[in-house]
């Protein structure tokens, strides 16, 4: 097998790769060379147990037909626009819920901790199973029928989408539920060589995310109880600047911070930094949360509350150490085998509906993008349309 059809067979282990080490510089920015033997010790551990899995697990693809039935087939005609209507009809009540407009609340503030406050507050402000429902919603509903809707459906669908998905990302003023919505489509043109589009498509979330920026960075802040104003080129370059900086450093850096803090400061948790903490007779706890007064206490102090992501496995390494590192590695390795005989035979749909959850490892734990993140309703929804998105692809 030549290298580019084993990259093809296990693109998410290419990527991964590709992920740990970006997290090098931040990491070193962080705390110099002091944890590279860490990080070295999942990537090495990562890569010899995937080497391992693919040598010993069956390589045969695992087909799912959890759909196949009539009423399965049914549902699949009349479940696109009827989501289109109930995902419509959730952003109206979300922000009538809420009882404001976060766009426009935060245009017209011109404080940065007032606009944190604001974006703090579509979360306190809103009921659990709200929160989750939206979670749900922006990273994985809107995303697939985007798609969906662009293959398989008149334009008027496809622009509805656009619109109610755009519309709903920048009011949850998040920079990267706008990415989310996006990104699917584009590279759906990327592997089909429709690169103009694809270029078009992109522009949706890059323009997105650089208006979240400017206005979550506005021209005055405080310094020192004092208002300092910018003029619009110094605006422009510090959003720029402090994009660039959280796309490469920050990543890298929240693991050095982890690092940093366990077990120097907070022990490691053995089992109790899972949710299912019980099992292991303690109560659950967060140390994504616990973690924020500590590393930005000029925020905590003015009332934001907040939680310190990181990558996937640092959560394994808060709970059991260096083996966690081990533990993490086995785990991405299954997850990603898994995943990839579930879309054995669908590179294009692979890369699609997984490519962004993979790359959020770096920031996310495995559990919360599979669940609360909607990777696998994600999963669930290809295999729901399948047929109709194969049909509609070839004849495009």
């Amino acid at each position: 097998m030549s290298l580019v059809d084993y990259i093809r067979k296990h693109p998410f282990f290419t990527v991964y790769c590709f992920i740990i080490i970006f997290l090098f510089p931040g990491v070193y920015y962080k705390s110099g060379y002091q944890f590279f033997d860490e990080l070295i010790l999942h990537l090495v551990a990562f890569i010899v147990l995937y080497f391992l899995l693919s040598k010993y697990l069956p390589s045969s693809p695992v087909k799912l037909n959890l759909f196949a039935a009539d009423k399965f087939k049914a549902l699949s005609e009349y479940l696109p626009n009827a989501a289109l209507v109930l995902v419509s009809c959730f952003v109206v009540f979300h922000f009538l819920h809420l009882g404001f407009l976060p766009l426009l609340s935060s245009a017209q503030s011109d404080n940065i901790v007032d606009i944190a406050l604001i974006r703090q507050n579509v979360t306190v402000q809103s009921s659990g199973w709200v929160n989750y429902l939206s979670s749900f919603i922006m990273r994985a509903v809107i995303p697939f029928f985007v798609v969906y809707s662009c293959i398989a459906q008149k334009k008027q669908f496809f622009i509805a989408w656009v619109i109610v998905g755009a519309f709903y990302a920048l009011n949850l003023i998040q920079k990267s539920h706008i990415v989310m919505a996006f990104v699917p489509l584009a590279l759906y043109f990327v592997l089909n060589k429709k690169y103009l589009k694809s270029i078009a498509v992109m522009l949706i979330p890059v323009v997105g995310v650089f208006f979240l920026v400017i206005l979550t960075n506005p021209g005055k802040v405080t310094q020192q109880d004092q208002q300092v104003e910018f003029t619009a080129q110094e605006q422009l370059n510090n959003s720029s600047q402090s994009l660039a900086r959280r796309l490469l450093i920050v990543p890298g850096k929240t693991v050095g911070d982890w690092f940093l803090l366990i077990p120097a400061e907070y022990p490691f948790l053995h089992g109790c930094g899972y949710r299912f903490a019980k099992l292991f007779g303690c109560e659950y706890t967060e140390y994504s949360k616990l973690f924020y007064p500590r590393l930005y206490p000029h925020y905590a102090i003015k009332g934001l509350k907040g939680t310190v992501n990181v990558a996937s496995f640092m959560y394994e390494y808060s709970n059991f150490g260096k083996i966690g590192l081990v533990l993490g590695a086995l785990i991405i390795a299954l997850l990603f085998f898994t995943v990839q005989k579930l879309f054995a035979g669908e590179f294009i749909w692979l890369m699609v509906f997984n490519f962004f959850p993979v790359l959020m490892l770096s920031s996310k734990s495995f559990t919360t993008l599979l669940f609360s993140g909607g990777w696998g309703l994600t999963i669930l929804l290809f295999f729901l349309f399948r047929d109709k998105l194969i049909v509609a692809d070839t004849g495009k």
